[in-house]
């Protein structure tokens, strides 16, 4: 399967598009188009620009399954590399009509020439195998098509077009998760060890454990942030539901056998490289649904107005540094790897019933695998008191909003995991079995170590 990138070269820039309405007016061939009608033209064209880039990735995706794990990666950075050729192209035009033409693109054509060379340099980190790096690059990419096309939070489009803006950006999100899975396999290999040694013992055994729900014991209103706890477990798995008799299926023992065989790490180098895949393949078809139909109603006559908001004027209006939620991990993994861990879990589930060619109700064999993962994933984080909080340093950024509009938001500037530091019998201790007094303390060291983690990142 080859690449068709004729698109690139075979079209005229989005700036020769503004030059040929602008000379036509002024020449009086035509009427002279007032500035709303060529915003619409070049929000048009651009939206065509990357429903056809959607495309070529959906296609160019295609089949995860049917690829081994350095075929799929080798793919993956093809795609990356492609979507940055897509990409560079629009950013070229935006650039022409803000120092050509004096439009108001200037922020949109730096922000989406920042997300050309997050993908082209993503596509070649998979290439040299440096997947911690691709990750990075990923999510960055993604943070800034969520900023040039800001379909997500505003009302100027059909609910239907932003799902599938939403989507197309989550599947860019969980792209990046699993390359940071495959970058570092630890989280993922301790978390599925635990429910691939419970399988050991037999399918009763599973269901036995995952039938007694754990127990977390979180105070109300301790440190007044949200508390973070995996999957939230809720004690679904209760005898005789639905999804627990998914299990006894043979199509599911076959899956679970396969996998107690392989093991954690067998798993992953086994279909890791095709989730990278499958997520690009949901980016591709979410982006094409997305800006396709957001031309077909363009051409429509429908006048997208500037749909932005001013959130802030100075960081102070967005809050300051501060403790964002409070979480349970494992000793050396944070939740968020360990959230990492369920959604590779989906993905390879997700791959590898396609694989084995599961006929009968394969959604729901594929749920109830993946709750079970999840279910005795979070039983594992019962068992432990490693207290973790997730400290964000907020800043008020101006920036642009859909090529023509400026908004200000409340971003992120820095975020991460901090382990709070507290005694060792406390850590090995379930929080549920904790003390008033052990969370006192716990809130206590929680606030020290969020003051030093502010003092260092201000």
């Amino acid at each position: 399967m080859s690449f068709d990138r004729s698109f690139v070269s075979a079209r005229a820039p989005l700036g020769a598009l503004a030059i040929s309405l602008a000379v036509a007016g002024t020449a009086g061939t035509v009427c002279a188009a007032p500035q709303a009608d060529l915003e619409h033209l070049i929000l048009s064209e651009t939206a065509l620009a990357m429903g056809d880039c959607g495309s070529v990735v959906a296609q160019q995706s295609a089949g995860a399954a049917e690829y081994d794990a350095t075929q799929a990666l080798e793919r993956a950075a093809q795609v990356l590399a492609v979507t940055g050729e897509y990409t560079a192209f629009v950013a070229q035009g935006l650039r022409h009509l803000c120092e050509a033409e004096g439009l108001s693109t200037c922020e949109s054509a730096a922000r989406c020439e920042a997300m050309t060379e997050d993908f082209q340099r993503a596509g070649q980190m998979i290439a040299d195998r440096d997947l911690k790096t691709a990750a990075i690059l990923v999510a960055s990419a993604a943070d800034a098509y969520r900023d040039v096309f800001s379909f997500e939070t505003n009302g100027a489009i059909s609910d239907a077009l932003r799902l599938s803006f939403t989507a197309s950006a989550n599947s860019l999100d969980a792209a990046s998760a699993m390359l940071s899975v495959l970058a570092s396999p630890g989280a993922f290999n301790e978390a599925t060890a635990y429910p691939l040694e419970v399988y050991a013992s037999g399918i009763e055994a599973m269901l036995a454990e995952l039938r007694v729900p754990a127990e977390y014991g979180w105070p109300s209103g301790f440190l007044q942030v949200e508390h973070y706890v995996g999957g939230n477990f809720d004690g679904k798995w209760d005898a005789g539901t639905q999804l627990a008799s998914q299990l006894e299926r043979p199509e599911a023992k076959l899956i679970l056998n396969g996998w107690s065989q392989l093991g954690p790490q067998g798993v992953l180098d086994a279909f890791g490289g095709a989730a990278v895949l499958q997520s690009l393949h949901g980016f591709g078809s979410g982006m094409r649904d997305c800006m396709y139909g957001l031309r077909a109603d363009l051409m429509k006559g429908l006048v997208v107005d500037g749909w932005c908001d001013l959130e802030c004027q100075n960081d102070q209006n967005c809050g300051g540094c501060r403790i964002r939620k409070t979480g349970l991990g494992l000793a050396n993994h944070n939740p968020d790897e360990l959230d990492d861990v369920r959604l590779a879990v989906d993905l390879i589930l997700e791959i590898d019933v396609t694989r084995r060619g599961v006929s009968l109700t394969p959604d729901a064999l594929r749920e109830a695998v993946g709750d079970a993962f999840s279910d005795l994933i979070d039983k594992l984080l019962a068992r432990s008191g490693y207290l973790y909080i997730l400290m964000e340093m907020p800043r008020c950024v101006f920036s642009s909003c859909f090529i023509f509009w400026e908004e200000s938001d409340c971003t992120v500037a820095k975020t991460e995991w901090v382990k709070v530091p507290l005694p060792v019998v406390q850590q090995l201790t379930p929080t549920r079995l904790w003390s008033a007094g052990e969370w006192r303390t716990a809130a206590k060291a929680a606030q020290r170590a969020a003051a030093d983690w502010c003092r260092l990142n201000g």
